[in-house]
């Protein structure tokens, strides 16, 4: 446990970075977003008639099989956190053995939008809509160009095809694939051994999300 709250916090941690960092951009946009996106009700970046995509849960693409099959142990359950940071989602397998040092946590920031408030919608003072679907959450492409700027080590270089783009960091590896923000991180006594695996589990992640998304 203490472990998953540790990945979590930088997990957490990362995404508020990226947040602020976000923030700033979004302030030298003309009011209402681009192209008048705040007056027609929609997020920035979806056409009109454009439903918004179905929210997909970590444990989708890498399964506690899935997991145990990596690891090469028995798993407990997984132990999932939803909505942890605007839009980000993990799920946590740690082993069944006490005095093991294997996990493997998979964490998600999809492109979604939100339900909020009434189904009627309506306008409130200034124009901002009071209900119905309301972007929710960060840009996960956004958030995956930051982080890589800020935390990419150029010395760990990672072999394959994992996605669109990755980059590897000392507690993870992290990947953009599509319009998708996904981490994943992987404990093992042989270093060597969990850095092969987290590559593994990476590359099922990816095939899993595009299958899901009729990739």
């Amino acid at each position: 446990m203490k472990k998953l709250i540790l990945i979590i916090s930088l997990l957490v941690c990362f995404c508020g970075i990226a947040a602020a960092c976000e923030g700033e951009s979004e302030k030298s946009q003309p009011p209402g977003g681009p192209e008048g996106a705040q007056e027609s009700g929609q997020s920035p970046g979806q056409s009109p008639g454009q439903s918004p995509a179905a929210v997909i849960q970590p444990k989708q693409l890498i399964s506690k099989e899935d997991a145990a099959k990596l690891l090469g142990e028995p798993l407990k359950e997984g132990v999932e956190s939803k909505d942890l940071y605007q839009g980000i989602s993990s799920c946590f397998y740690a082993p069944e053995k006490s005095d093991s040092k294997s996990y493997l946590l998979i964490a998600l920031l999809q492109k979604t939008s939100r339900e909020s408030g009434g189904s009627s919608g309506g306008q409130q003072p200034g124009g901002q809509q009071s209900g119905g679907q309301q972007s929710g959450g960060l840009e996960p492409k956004k958030v995956y160009e930051i982080l890589k700027k800020i935390f990419a080590d150029p010395n760990t270089p990672v072999g394959g095809f994992i996605g669109d783009d990755k980059f590897v960091i000392s507690q993870g590896m992290c990947i953009l694939s599509g319009e998708n923000c996904i981490f994943v991180s992987v404990g093992n006594a042989d270093p060597v051994k969990a850095l092969e695996i987290q590559k593994q589990a990476a590359e099922l992640a990816v095939t899993n999300i595009n299958r899901i998304q009729g990739k």
